[in-house]
């Protein structure tokens, strides 16, 4: 069986157990709750450092989950930009655009996972070369993956 969601016979229409995945993210959410307490009780009322930290491995990650290797000062500048902690330091508009992607997923989860959404997060990193247009502009409206049929 393959790892890639969208290898998967039924995507784009997964469906998933939802008192199968309660258990899973209850214990997450417990979890969060400790981490925030923790965090307040050594004097980390802002967790901004704790986001920064996460969000900057998550995309580190997730590159390398597609066997590419990201510069980790370049999504530390990227994410402080993101957070609203700097407005300076280098910029790579493909680091920028992964950046997005991964923020607006874990930030903005309670939010629908809408077909504009998904195939906004598919284009977000294909635009980040002048080569790519034509990528970015081949993603399936039918909710297919590039490349790889439907």
């Amino acid at each position: 069986m393959s790892t890639w969601i969208w290898v998967q016979p039924n995507w784009p229409r997964l469906v998933y157990d939802a008192a199968l995945a309660a258990p899973e993210l209850a214990e997450a959410y417990t979890m969060h709750g400790l981490v925030s307490g923790k965090a307040s009780a050594i004097g980390l009322g802002s967790t901004s450092q704790i986001a920064l930290d996460v969000l900057t491995a998550e995309v580190l990650s997730t590159a390398a989950i597609e066997g590419e290797r990201l510069n980790a000062d370049s999504v530390r500048s990227s994410v402080l930009r993101r957070l609203g902690l700097a407005n300076t330091g280098s910029s790579d508009r493909h680091v920028d655009g992964l950046v997005d992607v991964i923020s607006d997923a874990m930030m903005v989860h309670d939010q629908a996972l809408t077909e504009e959404r998904l195939c906004r997060w598919l284009r977000i990193p294909l635009i980040a070369d002048t080569d790519s247009t034509l990528i970015a502009d081949s993603v399936p409206r039918d909710g297919g993956h590039p490349g790889l049929g439907s």
